[in-house]
């Protein structure tokens, strides 16, 4: 009798562990949004796209999900079937060390969270976006007007999540993101950087950034909040000719000691405020929301 409520016990456990597994793993088809952001903004049609496990994808680029780097990752749809721990922060979009803007070096890439977490204890959670690439991130474990998802920044002094690069585009559709960048645009910096062609040590040749491309960064779900800063930009710093577009979501000011404690935007870029909720930093002081500055990036 004890043998037999042992094996039970046992094959029990098993069972659950399996199913357990096996809950863990599934993901099915669904759009870029994680159903987050139906018919907000300019976002009014759905359709469904098939992932893939982030782990498996990395470990094809000999990564774990113990030890990421984004950067080298190839166009495509991944979701997280566990949490990740960003360990360097290349820039996505490179395909190798030295810089390059072939057709080939370009990556657009969708993340889903899928309720799990993105920490960085490197730089940035994401790095640099590459010119000409695109990172758009969504959160299907959306209930109830709030996600399980996130993404925690790094060290950086500029951008702890991600800074980006002239004619790239990051769309954010859904998480939590938390900044921790000390100096300009806690969380997020877009900027118009490597605008120029890559010379034969593969280094950027110098551009005018305010004749360049826009780097644009949309909002239409998520909830974003920044740091302490010692210039500008607590939580999104715009620099150049770059643009926000803002149709749904919440972003959540810091603290910055000049300027722009909750959104910093240069007096050559555009931020398009159309939905959502901006709760104001603080900076010199005084709480503001949107604050126009000296484009001086």
């Amino acid at each position: 009798m004890r043998k037999f409520a042992l094996g039970f016990v046992m094959i029990l456990l098993i069972c659950c562990l399996c199913m357990g597994a096996s809950a863990q793993e599934q993901h099915g088809d669904h759009c870029v949004c994680g159903g987050a952001a139906v018919g907000v903004g300019d976002h009014t049609q759905c359709e469904n796209v098939t992932w893939q496990p982030l782990s498996q994808a990395l470990k094809a680029i000999g990564q774990t999900m113990e030890a990421a780097d984004f950067g080298f990752l190839p166009s495509g749809y991944y979701y997280l079937d566990g949490d990740v721990t960003v360990t360097k922060a290349s820039a996505i979009g490179y395909k190798k060390e030295s810089l390059a803007t072939e057709p080939d070096d370009v990556a657009n890439l969708y993340f889903c969270l899928n309720g799990h977490s993105i920490n960085a204890t490197t730089t940035r959670a994401f790095g640099y976006l590459n010119k000409y690439s695109s990172l758009s991130i969504c959160d299907c474990s959306y209930e109830n007007g709030s996600f399980k998802g996130a993404v925690n920044g790094g060290t950086s002094a500029y951008g702890s999540v991600i800074y980006t690069y002239t004619d790239s585009l990051l769309t954010i559709y859904g998480g939590n993101f938390t900044g921790k960048g000390t100096t300009n645009g806690g969380a997020v910096v877009i900027a118009n950087d490597g605008c120029g062609d890559v010379d034969a040590n593969g280094k950027y040749e110098s551009a005018d950034r305010y004749k360049a491309s826009p780097s644009v960064m949309k909002v239409y779900n998520g909830h974003i909040s920044g740091s302490n800063v010692s210039a500008t930009g607590g939580t999104i710093q715009l620099f150049h000719t770059a643009q926000l577009y803002m149709y749904g979501g919440t972003i959540v000011g810091g603290t910055a000691k000049t300027s722009g404690g909750t959104i910093a935007v240069g007096s050559t870029c555009k931020a398009y405020i159309y939905g959502g909720t901006v709760i104001g930093g603080v900076s010199a002081g005084k709480q503001d929301l949107v604050q126009v500055i000296k484009n001086d990036g």
